[in-house]
């Protein structure tokens, strides 16, 4: 009897304990994509992406670092520390300068007008107060590539 006082408590007990688990809900489609590279006379550049946020809610994005490659190469990384709000089902334009990589600024003299790209993207997003949570994504395309 004791033992099935023992088994039905320890039942009981998980039962309760397992509500209490929490699951952290993914966000699902807020990415950066590359809008347009801009070649500077010097060999620098400047990197140009919107943030999409394709859910119904907003989000508020701290911070971005971004690991751009053009046309299966790595060129460089972006960042900005710029706070953006971004409403829902809508985008918003960052910028930025682009710290080219040692061949970077051969790859984009190559690539022409315009040129297949891949950002992975690292987000940090404003939760409460000084909470904060990093998001990451990857995206893919087509961008323009401008020489000034």
């Amino acid at each position: 009897m004791k033992k099935l006082l023992a088994l039905i408590g320890v039942a009981v007990l998980s039962t309760l304990f397992a509500g209490c688990g929490s699951t952290k809900p993914g966000i699902v489609g807020l990415r950066a994509e590359l809008v347009k590279i801009d070649r500077d006379g010097q060999g620098g550049a400047t990197a140009t992406w919107h943030l999409v946020n394709p859910n119904i809610v907003s989000y508020i994005v701290g911070a971005s670092k971004h690991k751009i490659y053009v046309n299966g190469h790595f060129v460089g990384t972006t960042s900005t520390k710029e706070a953006a709000g971004i409403p829902a089902q809508s985008h918003v334009t960052q910028a930025a300068p682009l710290l080219l990589d040692k061949d970077g600024a051969n790859v984009l003299a190559g690539a022409g007008g315009s040129a297949n790209y891949r950002i992975d993207s690292d987000l940090t997003l404003r939760l409460y107060d000084q909470l904060s949570e990093h998001h990451s994504s990857t995206a893919t395309g087509s961008v323009q590539i401008v020489a000034k």
